[in-house]
């Protein structure tokens, strides 16, 4: 014969954590935090574009290697304002993600278009310098595979979050 333990406590030391917070106030606290977050990380992209000097093939490699390597907080951004406005059911602010998340893909595979005509521009500026070249090569690898891989997040995230709008029917509340 089987016996089956039940615990039927209730209470702070049932083991079950009890939930105080409503959808409403989840997706608005994500969606605040993640505007919040994304100010944060245009201003650091804005600071990177200072001094404009586009056309100085220093400058691009430089500036589109750390823009590349700050889109982390950016995608944690974007990825917590899609999810408060899926659960909250906001059908605009879901359009605006996934055209943002589109956007951000084309912007990506822009500048690694640009990125990638200065390499061969910085490897014979530094010939005769193992060291040089190495880290050149160390940072054309590196950005090169960021931007592939974000930019393939973002198209999916994207798409996911186009389709999501269209699966959201409007409702009564739907923003």
């Amino acid at each position: 014969m089987a016996r089956i333990l039940v615990d039927d406590r209730e209470g702070p030391l049932s083991g079950a954590a009890p939930s105080t917070w409503d959808t409403g106030t989840d997706s608005r606290i994500l969606i605040g935090v993640g505007l919040v977050l994304a100010l944060y990380s245009l201003l650091d992209t804005c600071l990177a574009l200072y001094p404009f000097g586009l056309g100085n093939a220093e400058w691009e490699v430089g500036t589109i290697s750390e823009i590349i390597n700050s889109l982390p907080l950016l995608t944690v951004s974007l990825t917590a304002i899609w999810v408060g406005a899926g659960r909250s059911g906001r059908r605009r602010l879901l359009l605006t993600c996934g055209v943002g998340f589109l956007f951000l893909a084309l912007c990506i595979l822009g500048s690694l278009v640009l990125f990638s005509t200065n390499i061969p521009i910085a490897l014979r500026a530094t010939l005769g310098q193992d060291a040089s070249q190495l880290g050149i090569k160390k940072l054309a690898a590196k950005t090169g595979v960021q931007g592939v891989l974000f930019t393939t997040m973002y198209i999916v995230a994207g798409i996911a979050a186009i389709r999501q709008f269209g699966r959201t029917g409007t409702r009564e509340g739907a923003r």
